[in-house]
């Protein structure tokens, strides 16, 4: 396997985003209440491809909206019962953290699919 994490940095393969993690610390009447903090990242992102929206359309009930794959060295969270999902910001859209591959073990980047959900207001 080849370590290409050098690219991550490179500008010409790379873009400057915004990462929006919620941590859930306590509830209003069952709803959660997330605790927000932001950090800009340096990521490599790229239209999805075919088999990607396959996936996501089998799991997701046959709707999808625009999806991006986004390479980063920082792994992303789909959430789980403490964090919200991870959102990333991305040329003034919103994006949805919705499935992550994390080979930063072997490969030191983590792959994930991002679904838009928002203008950036």
């Amino acid at each position: 396997m080849l370590d290409l994490s050098f690219l991550m940095d490179d500008p010409d393969f790379c873009s400057s985003c915004v990462l929006r993690s919620f941590r859930i610390t306590g509830n209003d009447h069952g709803r959660p209440i997330y605790e927000k903090t932001e950090e800009q990242i340096v990521a490599v992102v790229q239209p999805a491809t075919a088999e990607d929206m396959q996936r996501l359309a089998e799991t997701a009930g046959g709707v999808t909206t625009e999806t991006l794959v986004i390479y980063t060295q920082e792994k992303l969270s789909t959430g789980d019962p403490e964090n919200g999902a991870d959102m990333i910001v991305f040329e003034g859209q919103v994006y949805e953290v919705c499935q992550v591959e994390d080979f930063l073990p072997n490969g030191n980047y983590c792959r994930s699919l991002m679904r838009r959900v928002s203008d950036d207001n």
